[in-house]
């Protein structure tokens, strides 16, 4: 495949795709080439690999958008096919990429095909010099162009609600202050929440549980019933993404303007083999409009409007990822989760730990220290140890697999080792097991690949310690509450 000749696709409303014969036995590393939308609306596609005998379900995809109407320049890295990053780099201008699916190697792959997922109408699509290389392609520039407003509007659409200007922006803003007082709807709902009509227990001070006629219900501090309802990420975080695409800003400060340095922030590199081959950095527009509506008191005013709004619609928790400023400061009851979850230097696949390490041990007692500073708010209902972990997005993932995969001599890989030479003594008896040939016990400290595949005995005890390695994963949870003066509630992962 060399500098395939630029095309106009028109896919059907259901989804196809078009074949890349030539991507299954290349040497070449790298994938590049181009794409438009011709919609006004992005356009989600997926770079799909289907292996031999496994029928129409993909073993492995690459998920990605772009935005419409600009010629966006897409390279894929055929090593991600190893299964070994989640998250891989995006290019500028091109929206979020993720990969799902196992593990795949060339021998097995069938064919891979560069698809458009399902729309609600059929979709055009330019696709132009799409090359295989070895080395990192040079793309072009982006092209020119004005497509966001000052306020962080796409400048492209019409809608009804958009804000012309900053004027605009203040009079909504004062209107909005002037509406939400911060009342629940109901006189029958106690201060944090709680539901007066249904008393659980007596009052603890914190959130709690109970379990009456045979069912278990939270309780507030006051001790009645609670239904937590609330909405993730209320705050004001920096979500727009901004390098490399400045020129298609209408207003942009610099990232050292002492006005607004602290509304921009560095995105934070995920743990893997390549190193970024840009900077990150996002901004918040939503910060921004509220200064300059607000002026420099703008915070605490907005502490006070978003609460008052939540209440007003019959809200009474701030949920998960939402601004810390709001906890304990504004009377709200929020959940919460762990700012850092325990790692190790050698990680088994993606960020899942050495979790029998000693390291890993040290680590969870550290992390959970985070609690420390909350475990006398009455207002936190509970903590979540951590959210969407990269090595959880592999279906049908075998951990244990992925210990004997590692070449690297972990703490686990030593413990799978011992565990096998308990059960089986001899290595013979194993091989019998397994139906192999290894020479001894130490052949698996050499990479060996689906061990759980090998036989019926080899994927149970591969199940069984993959088990071992999840409670110890959860290990964490005993740590954070030791760190609790009260019976904090734990949410999982």
């Amino acid at each position: 495949m060399r500098d395939a000749e630029n095309k106009d696709t028109i896919i059907a409303a259901e989804g196809a795709g078009i074949t890349l014969s030539e991507l299954i036995n290349c040497q070449e590393r790298y994938l590049s080439f181009y794409l438009e939308a011709c919609e006004e609306h992005s356009v989600v596609l997926a770079l799909r690999v289907y292996v031999k005998e496994e029928g129409k379900t993909p073993a492995f995809d690459v998920q990605f958008g772009i935005l419409p109407g600009v010629r966006t320049p897409i390279c894929i890295d055929r090593n991600w096919m190893d299964g070994h990053v989640l998250f891989p780099e995006s290019n500028a201008g091109q929206l979020k990429q993720v990969c799902h699916g196992r593990r795949v190697v060339p021998e097995e792959i069938e064919r891979i095909v560069l698809e458009i997922l399902p729309a609600f109408h059929d979709v055009k699509l330019k696709v132009s010099d799409m090359i295989l290389t070895e080395a990192y392609p040079s793309l072009d520039s982006l092209q020119e162009g004005k497509f966001v407003d000052e306020l962080g509007q796409n400048k492209q659409k019409y809608w009804k609600s958009k804000v012309k200007n900053v004027d605009e922006l203040k009079e909504i803003l004062r209107k909005q202050k002037a509406e939400y007082h911060g009342e629940y709807p109901t006189s029958d709902w106690s201060g944090f929440g709680g539901w007066k009509q249904k008393k659980l227990g007596e009052a603890t001070g914190f959130f709690t549980k109970y379990k009456a006629g045979g069912r278990w219900f939270l309780a507030d501090p006051m001790g009645y019933a609670f239904f937590s309802v609330g909405t993730d990420c209320v705050g004001l975080g920096a979500d727009c993404r901004v390098d490399g695409v400045e020129k298609w800003l209408d207003w942009l400060p610099s990232a050292e303007d002492p006005e607004y340095h602290k509304m921009f922030r560095k995105i934070r590199e995920e743990k893997v083999k390549e190193k970024p081959r840009r900077e990150g950095l996002l901004f918040s527009y939503s910060q921004a409009n509220l200064y300059r509506a607000l002026g420099e008191n703008w915070y605490p005013i907005w502490q006070k409007m978003i609460t008052g709004q939540l209440r007003h619609y019959g809200m009474n928790t701030l949920g998960n990822w939402s601004d810390e400023g709001l906890f304990g400061t504004t009377d709200m009851p929020y959940v919460t989760s762990l700012p850092e979850f325990p790692g190790t230097r050698s990680m088994i696949f993606r960020d899942f730990p050495d979790v029998l390490s000693e390291e890993y041990a040290r680590e969870a007692k550290r992390c959970a220290q985070a609690l420390e500073a909350r475990k006398n708010d009455p207002f936190m209902i509970g903590y979540f140890l951590r959210n969407e972990p990269n090595w959880a997005f592999v279906n049908h993932l075998v951990l244990a697999d992925e210990v004997l995969y590692n070449k690297e001599r972990t703490v686990c890989k030593e413990e799978l080792i011992r565990f096998l030479k308990d059960k089986y003594v001899e290595i013979s008896e194993l091989n019998k097991a397994y139906h192999c040939e290894l020479k001894d016990f130490n052949d698996f400290y050499q990479s060996k690949e689906k061990v759980s595949h090998w036989s019926l005995e080899a994927a149970q005890d591969m199940r069984e310690f993959s088990i071992r390695m999840l409670r110890a994963y959860g290990v964490q949870e005993g740590g954070f509450q030791s760190h609790d003066s009260r019976d904090a509630l734990g949410l999982g992962v």
